[in-house]
């Protein structure tokens, strides 16, 4: 009964009832285009806003640590967060503890073992011979050690005192990135810089050409009426160098029997296979030549990791029982000395990232984030709201215009329909009376022949 009510009262539902222009049908006509268009058009308009995404935006105040990790990971390209304090000096989040090679701390630099190798007759050892020049190796390698240290720690401070620059608070993942990359290249500025010292300082002693006390370069003549000097040339298996042409010249270093030469003074051409020094033993990747600090890059140290080779050298060196064999180390026993110096005998710089550090001294204000959703019964509600009365109101007022228009469309089709009927039938009936006219004509012409043919 319920139903048959609602449907009787859509049938009698009018809407333009004050309409006095339009006609009843005219009206109801009009109301159910109305309801049917409101209908069908809102429903569109539900559906649409209801499967569309809106976006959300929202505020943290003063989020923690974990909440921005949080919103980080949840809204990694709409989330903002500006930071309280944008710079930060570089200690506030990285430290150093940097590492050397063992040689560093070893006994090796220890002064009592470097007092132990000099020896006031070491001018005179065989220029091959390692005795010649272990104290000037081992005096460069202490001071190697004391001066890249200190080096080390002075680039880490100056590191330390300049600032990182973030406007916006940067994600752990971003921030450990961008402090890596902030460190590897202060390491490699650091590196390449040492390398060019060490380069700019061989390039002045070999230009100078600056005798060594040593007389490993030149060898002074006394004469009796002058004294002269003459550049050393070793000379190997292989090649000959002479130390005024090249100053890096270096030997394979050894221990050898000078028992039967007393002095070098004779030449200045050394053979390594020289009859009168015999060779006892030779040690491992170690060289001697024109200069210390040369002969000292060329080298390794290779054998102080041994302790046989040790024992060998306790045997002719005695300081060396003052010390024990290298411990292990991040750089292969084989690694040239001017390789480690290069790098400043750090074997690890150690260095920690500290982003919870980072993130206290940025301390963000808020994080704005922002989200889309579906299916938003408020928007949803806003829209159809929004759009009602003017979808209303248009529709009210341009439907009955539209139906009188069809209307009045529809009378003009059907006027000129009928008068183009009424001109057909018209033609049609003087065409009629013309071929009657005819035909009487031509039946009184027939008539009027005949009767003149028959006699």
């Amino acid at each position: 009964m319920s139903y048959k009510r609602l449907l009787d009262f859509i049938k009698k539902l009018n809407v333009y009832d004050e309409d006095e222009t339009l006609s009843h049908f005219d009206q109801i006509l009009s109301t159910r285009i109305f309801l049917s268009l409101m209908i069908i058009i809102f429903t569109i308009i539900i559906i649409s806003t209801s499967l569309s995404f809106q976006p959300y935006h929202k505020t943290v105040l003063f989020p923690s640590e974990n909440t921005f990790k949080n919103l980080s990971i949840r809204y990694p390209t709409t989330r903002s967060c500006l930071c309280r304090q944008s710079s930060i000096r570089q200690d506030k989040f990285t430290s150093f503890n940097p590492r050397f090679h063992p040689i560093c701390t070893s006994q090796f630099i220890d002064p009592t073992f470097l007092q132990s190798l000099f020896d006031k007759n070491v001018s005179d050892y065989w220029p091959f011979d390692y005795r010649k020049m272990v104290a000037a190796h081992f005096q460069l390698i202490t001071l190697y050690c004391r001066h890249m240290k200190q080096k080390t720690f002075d680039v880490i401070k100056e590191f330390s005192s300049k600032y990182l620059i973030t406007a916006e608070a940067l994600t752990n993942d971003v921030f450990n990135t961008q402090a890596k990359e902030l460190i590897d290249h202060f390491i490699s500025v650091t590196v390449a810089k040492n390398m060019y010292i060490n380069e700019f300082i061989e390039f002045s002693i070999s230009k100078n050409s600056i005798h060594t006390g040593l007389r490993s370069n030149y060898l002074m003549k006394i004469f009796p009426s002058r004294v002269s000097s003459g550049p050393v040339t070793y000379q190997t298996t292989d090649d000959m160098c002479k130390c005024s042409a090249d100053d890096v010249c270096s030997s394979p270093a050894g221990i050898y029997n000078i028992t039967e030469r007393t002095k070098i003074m004779n030449g200045n051409i050394f053979h390594i296979n020289q009859s009168d020094t015999p060779l006892i033993f030779q040690l491992p990747n170690i060289k001697v030549g024109s200069y210390p600090y040369s002969s000292l890059h060329s080298s390794t140290l290779e054998c102080f990791y041994n302790q046989s080779c040790i024992d060998l050298l306790r045997s002719y060196i005695p300081g060396f029982s003052f010390v024990s064999p290298l411990i292990s180390s991040d750089f292969p026993p084989e690694t040239f000395v001017k390789s480690l110096i290069n790098k400043l005998f750090v074997e690890s710089w150690n260095e920690v990232i500290n982003f919870s550090s980072y993130y206290q001294i940025c301390s963000p204000h808020s994080c704005v984030y922002s989200y889309n959703r579906r299916f938003n019964f408020l928007y949803t509600l806003t829209v159809v709201l929004g759009l009602f009365g003017g979808l209303k109101m248009i529709l009210l007022i341009s439907i009955p215009y539209f139906i009188q228009s069809i209307r009045r469309i529809k009378i003009m089709i059907y006027q000129r329909w009928k008068r183009r009927k009424t001109t057909t039938v018209i033609q049609s009936n003087e065409v009629q009376s013309n071929l009657f006219f005819l035909l009487l004509f031509f039946r009184h012409d027939l008539l009027h022949s005949v009767i003149h043919i028959i006699p």
